[in-house]
């Protein structure tokens, strides 16, 4: 099974990259191929000729895509499904990657995969439109994955082993639940999903929920217990709707049921917890939580 994988200098193109050293993979990352130039990708899957292809490329900055509604709708819209449709022509499958922000969070129960989008954002509005015109192509999966984080993001989760290092108190936005996902664990879902040619929509999250300031908690107690040693007395839970750096368009609700996960994979799917600490022992092994 022979792997196009674009979008590989991302936080989860990287972890599906090095999941797929083992593997037959051909990891681009944007300067090696920009997914909005359509002859270049023609060429590509020309010349490589792959099963799969795996899109991480993507604008994942809400805020930028808030800002470049434009640039959100090529990327993260029109340059994926024109992609997906050039693959299809080929013969190969298709991994897509779409967001737990598509939903409004007054649903007030998880989210399953048949549930319909109320988007609020551009950049959910896009993602949206991704599940909606890609949904009636045969081969391929859209993974619908949420507060991604891993060694090397820009995400809060991801920054917050290092905060806790730095600093003694740490504010934390408070109140808004949802589903949170480890890269390294979804990378290794998303090959165990295409070994098992699994289609459709699936949300590709940790089992069971969170909210940033229990991540947070459970963040500060796993680095004591690895005796990381964090600087970090006081975590501060401030309502999220008090925070301005948390623009409307987040919904303060979405977890995503993981039952169609579970089936796929054919065992339950790694809780939260046990994703964050290897993330922390990751760090450990990689020289990051040394300073």
């Amino acid at each position: 099974m022979k792997v196009l994988l674009t979008g590989a200098g991302g936080l989860m193109g990287r972890y599906l990259a090095g999941e797929g050293r083992a593997r037959e993979v051909v990891a681009l990352s944007r300067r090696a191929l920009d997914i909005t130039d359509d002859a270049a990708v023609r060429e590509t899957l020309a010349r490589e000729r792959p099963d799969w292809v795996i899109n991480a490329a993507a604008l994942c900055s809400f805020d930028r895509c808030e800002e470049d509604p434009a640039g959100s709708e090529a990327v993260n819209l029109r340059a994926a499904v024109r992609l997906a449709e050039q693959a299809s022509r080929t013969g190969a499958r298709v991994v897509l990657f779409s967001s737990d922000y598509i939903f409004d969070g007054e649903k007030g129960a998880p989210y399953t995969e048949t549930d319909p989008a109320v988007p609020r954002s551009v950049y959910a509005r896009h993602k949206a439109a991704l599940e909606r015109e890609t949904g009636g192509m045969p081969g391929v999966l859209v993974a619908r994955c949420a507060w991604i984080f891993g060694r090397g993001g820009a995400t809060f989760m991801s920054r917050m082993p290092e905060l806790m290092r730095e600093r003694e108190e740490l504010t934390v936005a408070a109140g808004k639940r949802g589903s949170c996902l480890y890269a390294g664990y979804g990378a290794r879902a998303i090959y165990s999903l295409l070994e098992r040619g699994a289609s459709g929509v699936v949300n590709l999250v940790h089992e069971g929920e969170t909210a940033w300031e229990i991540f947070a908690e459970a963040c500060l107690e796993e680095m004591r217990a690895l005796k990381q040693e964090p600087r970090c007395r006081v975590i501060r839970p401030v309502p999220f709707q008090e925070m301005e750096m948390l623009k409307p368009g987040r919904p303060a609700y979405s977890v995503l049921a993981t039952g169609r996960l579970r089936e796929l994979l054919g065992e339950a799917p790694m809780p939260w917890r046990e994703g964050l600490r290897e993330f922390l022992r990751e760090r450990v092994s990689s020289g990051l939580a040394e300073g």
